[in-house]
């Protein structure tokens, strides 16, 4: 767009010449053919007397000012005098022949936001793994346990089902208390999770019957 301000404006004379009627008299470009050149600022210079805004100056300020009525001016062409031909223009901008093919397209899209987001919404409260070591460890045990017939309650802790399971099982004492001492070291103690802390917790539990009763051979007297 194109600022055309008071001090741009141009005057001349018209002279009523015989034989010729009005004749437009006009000697600025003769005189000063810098200002139809550069403008008024070209021909008196950006320090003249001239207003501040028609002097054409590099400052801040006046680039600031010039920014704003270009704010101004894209108010007023894009949103004040918006109609039909910006309108199509605008879709057309944007590749859609009409409304209904914008309004057909942004449905598409807003369709194919939500079930992204519905994903990833899904895959972020999906059920975490427990990575934890001596966590998998202690799930072994409770089901060779459960397999013996002895099913550990949700509410009960290590030291609780132990004593129940001994009791049940006497013969399994010792090694439930061992592998029940080791996982409550770990996990509740102060003994650090080392390799040879997991291998040792992993043999107590492989130490105790797959299944069924353990068969005990004939002490001889």
């Amino acid at each position: 767009y194109l600022i055309v301000r008071d001090a741009d404006a141009h005057a001349w004379s018209e002279v009523w010449l015989d034989g010729r009627g009005w004749v437009r008299v006009d000697p600025t470009s003769a005189v000063a053919p810098e200002r139809v050149e550069s403008g008024v600022s070209g021909a008196f210079g950006a320090d003249s007397a001239l207003p501040y805004m028609a002097r054409n100056s590099g400052e801040l300020l006046f680039r600031l000012q010039l920014g704003w009525d270009w704010v101004n001016a894209a108010w007023n062409r894009g949103f004040l005098a918006y109609g039909p031909a910006l309108q199509q223009a605008f879709l057309g901008r944007l590749g859609l022949p009409d409304w209904q093919a914008m309004v057909l397209t942004l449905t598409g899209l807003l369709t194919a936001f939500l079930s992204v987001l519905g994903v990833a919404l899904m895959w972020q409260a999906r059920p975490q793994r427990r990575a934890d070591p001596v966590a998998r460890v202690w799930q072994r045990y409770c089901r060779r346990m459960a397999r013996l017939g002895l099913v550990r309650a949700d509410n009960e802790g290590p030291r609780a089902f132990a004593r129940r399971a001994a009791a049940a099982r006497p013969d399994l004492r010792q090694r439930i208390d061992r592998v029940t001492a080791l996982y409550v070291a770990l996990r509740y103690g102060h003994m650090p999770t080392t390799r040879q802390a997991l291998v040792r917790l992993r043999r107590a539990v492989a130490a105790l019957p797959a299944h069924g009763r353990l068969s005990r051979k004939p002490v001889s007297r």
